[in-house]
């Protein structure tokens, strides 16, 4: 297996990944897997999923093992049996229209309340709002140094 992930020139990283998701599955079988059976696989994993491993972690658990079948062993009957999951995606919080005047309402200023609304409007969330300050060189600062660059007359 070591052999086909080099001529893959696959990174360090990703070669442990794949060789401790193997060890992990010859761990759960107590043999070699080589022998293992579609329903093996299928067993694993569920257990993976009852141990409470985190989708991300399970799809890179099973893309170890869909190397070492598919590639090593040239199982391909049993490389269709590992399925990933897909990851849901997490819905923003949404305000109700209750809150959003609320929110509007304790505003002090005009202009705070405009950049509210505008954000509020736009879709952005507190996070996203939160970013778009001013940059750090604003107004009480100097501006930041050019850097010279071949061909600049002047001071920098």
């Amino acid at each position: 297996m070591i052999e086909d992930m080099n001529a893959r020139k696959l990174c360090a990283g990703t070669q442990r990944g794949h060789i401790y998701s193997c060890k992990r599955f010859a761990a759960f079988l107590k043999r070699s897997p080589d022998t293992a059976t579609a329903e093996d696989i299928r067993r694993f994993q569920l257990d993976l999923a009852g141990a409470g491993v985190s989708i991300c972690n399970r799809n890179r658990i099973m893309t170890g093992l869909r190397f070492l079948f598919r590639v090593t062993l040239r199982r391909l009957d049993l490389a269709a049996e590992i399925y990933h999951i897909r990851e849901p995606q997490k819905i923003p919080q949404v305000m109700s229209p209750d809150e959003t005047r609320r929110l509007l309402a304790v505003a002090s200023n005009l202009k705070v309340r405009t950049l509210l609304s505008l954000s509020y409007g736009c879709g952005l969330r507190a996070g996203p709002s939160r970013a778009t300050s001013p940059p750090p060189w604003g107004t009480a600062r100097t501006p930041p140094r050019r850097s010279r660059r071949y061909g600049d007359r002047g001071s920098p």
